[in-house]
């Protein structure tokens, strides 16, 4: 008797974890309520007849989630469930039902309750399966709100990002007509004010150049980059822009030929050559 008995034990202990195995696939979904239906649907063959979600939604006790494996099954009100603080087996006549929280603390969602009219009684390896599937849930809830808060953080540092490039370019535009208008004056300029000039102009094109990457970056994001395609032979203009990094050295570039955007390709050269 102990040996069938180890036996059903040591089978249900397979089944249960081959069950985790399969479905463990849906706790990386980032969306909640479909992850909870798919693990409630293929729970179903386990743990019972019937699967329900409960939480509270303000002040008022929801249910968000029902799946059925018979239409005669039934669950107890929501009102009734959400309020379980720990795992539980009810037996009532031939019905018997598992609640566990989702969650502790102020990590708690809600209450996932199983129930089944087959005259068995939901064991404590079923109460124990029903209490890894709800923490696992929890964990994958709290994964998902983690993802959706740095994924808001992030659409708001770009926004500001954006919003701070706009604004910047109406001030550079003034400073880029004076130093303009500074080079294109008559007046003889001493030699110390004429290279502070040009060391202006260089820091204007290079501000410029920044907030022009800053507007592409929003543009990425949201797939509304724009692209002037142009045929170009990269070796040529990669030996005129960094002339000062190859001279006197025996490197050779092989010559590539395609089409790309012109006048990035060339702000990343002149990058690279001003940085080294």
């Amino acid at each position: 008797m102990q040996t069938v008995q180890g036996a059903s034990l040591g089978k249900m202990v397979t089944t249960h974890a081959m069950f985790l195995a399969n479905v463990s696939r849906h706790f990386v979904s980032l969306e909640i309520e479909p992850m909870l239906e798919a693990v409630g649907r293929a729970a179903l063959c386990i743990l019972g007849d019937i699967c329900v979600v409960d939480r509270i939604w303000g002040v008022t006790p929801t249910r968000i989630l029902e799946v059925r494996a018979t239409q005669d099954a039934s669950m107890e009100d929501p009102a009734d469930l959400v309020s379980v603080t720990r795992g539980e087996i009810s037996v009532a006549g031939e019905r018997s039902r598992i609640s566990v929280p989702i969650g502790v603390g102020g990590d708690r969602y809600g209450t996932i309750s199983f129930a089944k009219n087959d005259g068995l009684v939901h064991t404590a390896a079923d109460l124990a399966l029903a209490q890894e599937l709800s923490d696992r849930m929890a964990l994958s809830i709290r994964n998902v709100r983690e993802h959706k808060r740095l994924v808001d953080a992030l659409c708001d540092r770009e926004r500001l990002i954006s919003i701070a490039a706009h604004e910047l370019r109406g001030p550079l535009c003034a400073v880029r007509l004076c130093l303009q208008s500074l080079q294109r004056s008559r007046v003889a300029l001493a030699p110390k004010a004429s290279r502070m000039l040009e060391i202006m102009i260089k820091e204007e094109r290079r501000v410029a150049r920044l907030i022009d990457d800053l507007l592409d970056l929003g543009r990425i994001r949201s797939g509304q980059l724009g692209l002037e395609l142009s045929s170009f032979e990269r070796a040529s203009y990669t030996l005129r822009t960094c002339s000062k990094l190859i001279a006197g050295s025996s490197a050779t570039i092989a010559t590539v030929v395609g089409a790309c955007d012109t006048c990035r390709t060339a702000d990343a050269a002149a990058g690279v050559s001003g940085s080294a």
